[in-house]
């Protein structure tokens, strides 16, 4: 696995994938506290101090990775990451480093947000070693779970608690299932 240096810049074909800022701090929180794309993700607090301390913190972390997702006109589009998991099954103690944090502006297209999924997908897989990639679906976001399991992830459990799926997807599952999302990418 390679250490974050907080610079890491990932390039799609209408996408890039850049660290997150503090001063990213306002456009994040627009996001996840925008009523219809909150409805599956943690509650997050509509505090732009809390917001910016989170941010100071991730930049002083040395095993997650949060990116803003631009298009190629350098306007923020979303955000994505690969970061601690909670440890919900016995199988991610030790290997919890999953992806999340998928939430994309009504100003993204279908190709930008499939882009920025398989970008941060084949980033976790092929520069982060990470074999399963695990991730979590709120039980009702339907969609995302569909998608997830259209590319090959599979569900391994699920937690009352926090009401969400725990997802599996193989890195060669991934790879073989890839020509079903190439029209997009």
């Amino acid at each position: 696995m390679i250490a974050n240096n907080h610079n890491v810049i990932l390039a799609g074909k209408t996408i890039i994938l850049r660290d997150a800022n503090v001063e990213d701090s306002e456009f994040i929180l627009k996001l996840r506290t925008d009523p219809n794309k909150s409805r599956y993700i943690n509650h997050t607090d509509n505090d732009l101090n809390k917001q910016m301390e989170f941010m100071k913190q991730y930049k002083e972390t040395d095993n997650e990775w949060y990116f803003i997702v631009e298009n190629l006109d350098g306007m923020s589009i979303g955000t994505c990451s690969v970061h601690k998991q909670p440890e919900l099954l016995d199988a991610w103690k030790n290997k919890s480093l999953g992806i999340g944090r998928w939430i994309m502006s009504d100003k993204a297209t279908i190709r930008n947000s499939i882009e920025s999924d398989y970008i941060i997908k084949k980033f976790a897989f092929e520069k982060l070693y990470i074999n399963p990639l695990p991730m979590i679906v709120h039980k009702e976001n339907e969609s995302v779970l569909k998608f997830h399991q259209k590319w090959g992830a599979r569900i391994i459990g699920y937690s009352d608690e926090i009401k969400h799926y725990m997802l599996e997807l193989e890195r060669d599952i991934f790879n073989n299932n890839f020509s079903l999302f190439q029209k997009y990418l």
